[in-house]
């Protein structure tokens, strides 16, 4: 991992562990969703558990318990938690991946890759050092997590590059899966993607706009697709930067998606 990978650029200015305290989220009024608070209050929990280590309710078994309910309420991936929540779940789950027995190291690291761009980070810093191997994190995404995969595949590839270490053979191996995603499979990974630097791995590039995304991108007519898909597609068009892209198709989609519309959601 590169040693300033937590000064990384990303949207707004803002440093990959910046994002992390506030759990990618740019502020607002009212109080949080349910799931933010069941999942701050799984978090708090398990942060608990490790301090007490192996003393009464710090046993593993609970902190096995606490996991497998806490990889549920990552059933969809990366939430915005309230800063500093975010980076001290990450942490901890990172702790538990890296020094855990086999099932909870693997718990925990499924886990870490549904909580966001700093929790991927670190989980492909395991990946690098080898305390978690591609057989194991291609486990860990089972059942099978579109938006989840995106983002370990991409992390790893901007860290660890392709080449014949696990880590790298892991991503390229998920390559094919990861071109099957569509476009609702893929929003989450979208949301935390889009306007962040570095951005897409190129072999992510090329893989997700020669897949379904980039098939379905070009059968769009801009005249009439719904406006929220119109404004993904212009989302997706600006991370992928596909060469060839005829300008007058860009050009008619960026200028029907900035109609007023709701943001990503169901589609309309």
């Amino acid at each position: 991992m590169p040693d300033n990978f937590l000064e990384s650029p990303v949207a707004g200015g803002r440093g990959l562990l910046d994002e992390a305290r506030t759990g990618g989220e740019s502020g607002g009024e009212g109080p949080p969703p349910t799931d933010q608070v069941d999942l701050r209050q799984l978090a708090e929990r398990l942060s608990g558990l490790v301090r007490r280590g192996n003393r009464g309710e710090g046993s593993p078994e609970q902190v096995d318990k606490t996991l497998a309910r806490m990889l549920s309420a990552l059933g969809k991936p990366f939430p915005l938690l309230p800063a500093p929540a975010g980076a001290n779940l990450a942490l901890t789950l990172h702790g538990l991946a890296r020094s855990g027995g086999q099932d909870t190291a693997l718990k925990a690291f499924s886990c870490l890759i549904r909580t966001g761009r700093f929790g991927l980070a670190l989980a492909a810093s395991l990946m690098e050092a080898g305390n978690i191997s591609g057989d194991a994190a291609a486990e860990s995404l089972m059942p099978y997590d579109a938006s989840a995969a995106l983002g370990i595949i991409n992390q790893v590839l901007l860290q660890a590059g392709l080449g014949p270490a696990p880590a790298g053979l892991f991503a390229i191996d998920l390559l094919p899966r990861a071109a099957e995603a569509d476009f609702i499979q893929a929003r989450p990974f979208l949301a935390i993607t889009s306007g962040s630097r570095p951005g897409l791995a190129h072999p992510l590039r090329v893989a997700l706009w020669e897949g379904r995304i980039g098939r379905d991108i070009l059968q769009m007519d801009p005249r009439q697709a719904p406006v929220v898909r119109l404004k993904e597609a212009a989302s997706w068009l600006a991370l992928l930067r596909p060469a060839g892209l005829k300008p007058e198709f860009a050009a008619g989609l960026a200028l029907n998606s900035q109609k007023p519309c709701i943001h990503f959601g169901e589609d309309r």
